[in-house]
């Protein structure tokens, strides 16, 4: 599962919605909803290089970087065995 960060926290991903809501649960299980602004975004991990970053896009099960060229890696070589990782 994808780690995501907003102030200095870490979280798991949820769900990104089109409207800038990113849906994060911490360590403890809470979910909660965060809107994304310009001033404040939430940071994703890419499952393919480990960068942290604000630029990230879903791929099948996975987030990737959309600004380093992870997603079209991922697209050419399709998803990874999760257990083989």
């Amino acid at each position: 599962m994808a780690r995501a960060r907003l102030r200095g926290t870490e979280y798991e991903v949820v769900n990104f919605t089109e409207d800038a809501e990113v849906v994060l649960r911490d360590d403890a299980g809470d979910v909660s909803l965060f809107e994304e602004s310009e001033n404040e975004r939430v940071e994703v991990r890419c499952d393919r290089c480990g960068r942290w970053t604000t630029s990230i896009t879903a791929f099948d099960r996975r987030w990737v970087c959309a600004d380093t060229g992870c997603y079209d890696a991922e697209r050419a070589t399709g998803p990874r065995d999760e257990e083989a990782s």
